[in-house]
């Protein structure tokens, strides 16, 4: 699909096994094109000359809820996303998986691109550089997110930023990527309230295995004890109101009588 100066409104749908000799290779929006997507699906889809395997954003900035993100291929950027030229998509409770490019695995942000992500996964994606997500000169606003298992042959496996301005991530985990979980050069990213594997500087943050339920089958879900319960912020931005499997946010987690959000995308509840 290929959208210029215009923005439809698409449920339900799938987009697979499509390709293009440059950008976007499941849907190009560009323009001034912000469609409103809900319940899709891009896989297997390639952009086999240029960028964003998924879909390619260039001064667009679409609304995606409940995307799943799969196996999607990009010869140069963002193997699920690409985002350039001030596109700054919102991104809630979508699922970026085992999507390829030469950076930015699962998404690319570049150019004053300044998405929203909210209840969003990213896992088993891979790059050169930023197995999960590549942000150049970019400042998207994570909240509420999953990093698991994603794959950079030289840095930045869960997160690779690269100039100012940087991005701002909040209430978020970033586990078991490889060979690291952050990398920046020349950026210096706002980190706060989250739990990153070897640690990270700010707020609130902590360096503890995250006890999911199941993450080599991607399921995300908080196992009862686990340490990131009621251990996010209540004033993060764009804190979502339920979390990825619409169940409602903020529970009293840990019984303390202190409502506090998780860390990820999963909101413990322990009459569940």
């Amino acid at each position: 699909m290929y959208n210029d100066h215009s923005s439809p409104t698409l449920t339900n749908l799938t987009f697979s096994a499509n390709s293009a000799d440059h950008n976007g290779g499941g849907m190009y929006n560009t323009v001034y094109s912000s469609p409103n997507l809900t319940d899709c699906t891009f896989s297997g889809n390639s952009a086999l000359g240029g960028n964003g395997g998924g879909m390619t954003n260039m001064y667009s900035s679409p609304r995606l809820t409940n995307i799943t993100f799969s196996g999607n291929l990009a010869s140069s950027l963002g193997g699920g996303m690409f985002n350039h030229d001030q596109s700054s998509p919102e991104v809630e409770n979508c699922a970026f998986n085992g999507n390829s490019a030469e950076s930015g695995g699962g998404m690319y942000n570049n150019s004053y691109s300044n998405p929203k992500l909210m209840n969003t996964s990213f896992t088993g994606n891979t790059a050169a550089l930023g197995g999960a997500l590549f942000n150049n000169t970019t400042t998207p606003q994570i909240t509420n997110c999953t990093f698991f298992g994603n794959t950079a042959d030289v840095t930045g496996g869960g997160m690779y930023n690269l100039a100012y301005p940087a991005p701002v991530v909040e209430n978020s985990i970033l586990w078991g990527d490889t060979p690291d979980e952050i990398y920046n050069s020349d950026s210096n990213p706002v980190v706060a309230h989250s739990d990153v594997q070897g640690g990270y500087i700010g707020d609130g943050n902590l360096d503890v295995n995250p006890s999911f339920v199941d993450p080599i089958n991607s399921d995300f879900r908080l196992s009862a004890g686990s340490p990131v319960i009621d251990t996010g912020s209540n004033s993060a931005p764009n804190l979502p109101e339920v979390d990825f499997e619409g169940d409602p946010r903020i529970l009293d987690g840990n019984g303390d009588g202190t409502i506090v959000v998780d860390m990820g995308v999963d909101e413990y509840n322990p009459e569940s």
